[in-house]
């Protein structure tokens, strides 16, 4: 079911939502003052996370310590986790055809969709068709806007990560460093990016909003929405925000996390991620299971607004980032969700009687005021 929205109302755009102990709502508040505290104390823009790894830290300073009922723990960690379950992986070649072309390829993907999407809310794509060029770029963007000294990227940096202007911007909350900014390149703010980032954004924001518009209506189709009113359901990708997380190694992986646990308040997100590292985990009837990455594999997650339109046939999958105690781990998150103020209410061929509505008709902004600066 959809997450309590109140529970999401601290980092909009960290998209890092803070557990609760109990059944008790429980924001951390304090815990973001704690961290900018933190940077200030102990030497402001020559002490991000990058540099604290590099210190050779043995014991984590105490602003990035979880309290205990957040904390991963030993059991959960990337070294002492083995479970065989994974989340499935769907090759989507047949995804690419022609409109309206038959065959069993398409029918065989388009029932492997619907399984991911009902049993996981998770699932690797292969044979995406993004262009590898698009990727090797914006990898090697990546790469080089964390190798920038801390000064640099600290031109970026916003204190309080709920400002709304601050767009592009960069912070640090938990242990990880983040840029996100909006997507589908708004020229208003993206410009204001290192040079050398611009045109591989570009580019691959492109060929992520292309594989977008083939997976939203594949979800579509697989909902028993017709083909043609399939592809015109473009609106539920139409808006756009991108994060690219830098995860270090971390001292102590068992009393941090890299990003909390959460959902997504999208239709779904696209993630790259580092090959064969892991980190991020999905929460699978009740347990927290290791996702790794395989390799040409992008990562589909499903977010509130396709839960909200299956009427809860498929579900927004509860996840979180754990460290890694000597590999560095980085990831490009693409959010795709509906236009912030548009209506959203479970298709109507999937109420009756016998399937009343989950969900009220509601928008992201009546939900989550804030999602309206960030993503407009």
């Amino acid at each position: 079911m959809l997450e309590d929205i109140r529970k999401t109302k601290i980092t909009l755009k960290s998209m890092v939502r803070f557990p609760t102990a109990g059944g008790k709502e429980h924001v951390e508040e304090g815990k973001v003052a704690q961290l900018h505290a933190f940077f200030r104390k102990e030497g402001g823009a020559k002490e991000l996370v990058q540099e604290l790894a590099r210190r050779g830290l043995q014991r984590l300073p105490p602003a990035y310590v979880l309290p205990a009922f957040q904390q991963p723990g030993l059991s959960h960690s990337l070294t002492q986790s083995s479970s065989a379950v994974r989340p499935p992986t769907v090759d989507v070649a047949s995804l690419h055809e022609a409109a309206g072309a038959k065959g069993g390829s398409r029918s065989a993907c388009l029932a492997a969709v619907s399984r991911a999407c009902q049993e996981w809310g998770i699932m690797q794509v292969v044979n995406h068709g993004v262009a590898q060029g698009a990727i090797r770029e914006m990898w090697a963007a990546a790469q080089r806007f964390f190798e920038l000294p801390s000064e640099a990227r600290l031109r970026f940096y916003e204190a309080d990560p709920r400002n709304p202007a601050a767009v592009p911007h960069y912070t640090t909350l938990g242990w990880r460093e983040t840029l996100r900014f909006r997507g589908l390149w708004d020229a208003a703010t993206n410009h204001q990016l290192p040079a050398f980032c611009r045109e591989p954004i570009q580019h691959y924001q492109a060929e992520m909003t292309k594989l977008a518009l083939k997976i939203n209506a594949a979800m579509m189709e697989s909902l028993g929405v017709s083909l043609g009113n399939a592809q015109s359901m473009a609106c539920n990708v139409s808006k756009t925000g991108v994060s690219i997380h830098l995860y270090p190694p971390c001292p102590e992986p068992s009393l941090a996390l890299g990003v909390g646990d959460h959902k997504d308040i999208t239709s779904f997100t696209i993630l790259l991620e580092t090959e064969q590292v892991g980190g991020l985990q999905v929460l699978h009837n009740g347990q927290w299971v290791n996702h790794m990455a395989e390799k040409g594999a992008l990562t589909i997650l499903l977010g509130d607004q396709m839960e909200r339109l299956s009427n809860g046939k498929y579900h927004s999958v509860r996840h979180r980032v754990v460290t890694h105690p000597s590999k560095s781990r980085t990831s490009i998150a693409t959010f795709f969700l509906p236009p912030i103020y548009s209506k959203i209410q479970p298709l109507p061929h999937l109420v009756d009687s016998f399937h009343p509505p989950l969900y009220q008709k509601s928008s992201i902004a009546d939900t989550l005021p804030l999602a309206s600066n960030w993503f407009n």
